[in-house]
């Protein structure tokens, strides 16, 4: 990272007029200046003003890029947008929006849209795959309701689970800035709750594993959490601090946290245009981490360029499908972008087939 007298020079602020001007990356070649390429600059043509934020170089080997392969609005009218996305049944996907209707639609086509619900909550919120397997889903709104709805007759059923391995404990989230955990076996309301975390008004709150709780509010405050068991005597360690995202990750916005195979990944997005500089406009999934301690794995992030453009993401899901592997170490780090749609993002992970790769390979295009 450059440091103050770097980002004041004559020559960087030169180029990086030029070619945000031209439409070019601003990091100037080690040919054309000594010093070193820049990675936190922004510079106003008026005031002649720099402005501090990271940006996440473009030049990194091991940053993956994706490549969008297709585009839908799912039937919905005008002005309304996407909440998020889930699996609903193998080769079906789910999704609710802002008209507060709950949407099924074919994942390979983005056709054949049907509703399930057209006021599914007075407010709908959440939308959670309960068991693709059994196409049922589970949504939460405004109304302070939550619905579990069987896709195969059209009706909602009244039972939700939230931690991975025990059916009784369910974790909620709201803009009162806590976190609950509660046990369901419990009939009372007081002794049913076992945890409360404060943590700020939370945008999205999950488990990262059995033990491991994480929450993200809506001013991208993140932090993870032990999951606390009421029946263990044992100190639990200490919860893990990050604050703002959007410094540290180089974003104007979080837009949740996703689980893989490989982990979890934050998706962090950028939709501002800086003075013609086009790169801003993008989403990145940056790994987290826990060995040897929870952190951000920047170097390792997989791009959406571009993304939304000037819209915010507010859904990622991931679908991790696996085909035959080239025999190239490339395959396994490659993906492909299988939907998108107005303000939600739907991420095929694949290992490339050799008649359908698509994409762009690490050092492609550089």
């Amino acid at each position: 990272m450059t440091t103050g007298s770097d980002l004041l020079s004559p020559v960087v602020i030169k180029h990086a007029l030029r070619s945000a001007s031209a439409g070019l990356p601003i990091y100037p070649s080690e040919a054309e200046t000594s010093v070193p390429l820049i990675r936190e600059v922004a510079i106003c043509p008026k005031t002649g003003q720099t402005q501090g934020f990271v940006i996440l170089d473009d030049h990194c080997p091991n940053m993956h890029t994706l490549k969008a392969t297709a585009s839908s609005s799912l039937s919905l009218a005008q002005d309304n947008y996407i909440y998020s996305i889930a699996s609903s049944s193998p080769g079906s996907f789910a999704a609710i929006a802002s008209d507060d209707s709950l949407r099924v639609f074919d994942a390979a086509s983005l056709s054949h849209v049907s509703v399930v619900a057209a006021d599914a909550h007075k407010g709908v919120t959440s939308l959670k795959s309960y068991d693709a397997g059994q196409q049922l889903l589970a949504t939460g709104g405004r109304d302070g309701k939550v619905k579990l709805w069987d896709l195969r007759n059209g009706k909602r059923s009244a039972v939700l689970q939230y931690h991975p391995t025990r059916n009784n404990v369910v974790l909620s989230g709201s803009t009162d800035g806590l976190v609950n955990v509660y046990n369901t076996d419990i009939t009372d309301e007081d002794e049913a709750l076992v945890q409360v975390i404060n943590h700020g008004s939370v945008h999205h709150a999950g488990f990262l594993s059995e033990r491991t709780i994480y929450a993200l509010s809506h001013d991208e405050v993140f932090s993870i959490h032990p999951a606390t068991d009421p029946e263990e005597e044992v100190q639990e360690p200490n919860p893990v601090q990050f604050g703002d995202l959007r410094q540290p990750l180089g974003c104007e916005y979080i837009a949740q946290l996703c689980i893989g195979s490989q982990g979890p990944y934050v998706a962090a997005g950028h939709k501002m245009l800086v003075w013609s500089c086009s790169i801003l406009k993008r989403l990145d999934l940056v790994p987290l981490t826990s060995n040897p301690s929870w952190q951000f794995d920047q170097e390792n992030l997989w791009r959406l360029p571009g993304a939304h453009g000037e819209e915010v993401v507010r859904s990622i899901y991931l679908d991790e499908q696996v085909c035959a592997p080239l025999p190239t170490p490339l395959s396994d780090r490659q993906l492909t972008r299988s939907i998108a749609v107005p303000i939600g993002i739907y991420l095929r992970r694949r290992r490339i087939c050799p008649r359908m790769e698509t994409g762009v390979r690490r050092g492609a295009g550089r």
